[in-house]
């Protein structure tokens, strides 16, 4: 096997590993904002970093991967629709941002944040059959946009530094 090909594999698992850590840490954390279903994403520093790095297809593998495995491991299988719908369409969102060339990664982030939030409750309305619950829209809108500055700017710290490393071994 191809030594650039092993590396990336490598740099891949070890982004997983990392994701998987920063979901279990954000379940530990006792942050209850009084706002059922709002939380940081750190995982999402993960799914961005790797965007940035290797794009759409590798992107959404780490991010499919983690939610199955954090679904599995952490909140149970209940959650698995919301994580994943959720982290397909702010991945697709982020990567269509990314390529527009137009955007800081904080920015892309907002906007993937947001998305991821709209996702989920997309599933949400599905699932309970009440398109009462768009009424909040609004808390995850605002939500989705902090948590998305703060995730983009720790993702843009982290491809400063990790991602030319990662890089070399191209796409």
């Amino acid at each position: 096997m191809n030594h650039q090909i092993v590396k990336k594999i490598c740099y891949l698992a070890m982004f997983t590993a990392v994701s998987m850590v920063l979901s279990w840490v954000e379940i530990l954390l006792p942050v209850d904002l009084g706002i059922p279903g709002v939380k940081i994403g750190l995982a999402n520093i993960v799914s961005l970093t790797i965007l940035l790095t290797y794009g759409l297809k590798d992107s959404m593998g780490i991010m499919s991967l983690r939610v199955i495995l954090s679904s599995l491991l952490f909140t149970g299988l209940a959650a698995l629709p919301y994580a994943f719908t959720g982290g397909m369409i702010s991945i697709l969102i982020m990567y269509l941002l990314y390529k527009a060339d137009l955007f800081h990664p904080a920015v892309i982030s907002v906007f993937g944040g947001i998305f991821h939030n709209i996702g989920q409750l997309a599933v949400a309305v599905v699932i309970t059959q009440s398109s009462a619950l768009f009424f909040y829209l609004p808390v995850l809108v605002f939500s989705g946009t902090i948590a998305g500055v703060f995730v983009g700017i720790l993702s843009s710290i982290v491809y400063k530094y990790a991602g030319h490393y990662m890089h070399t071994i191209g796409e």
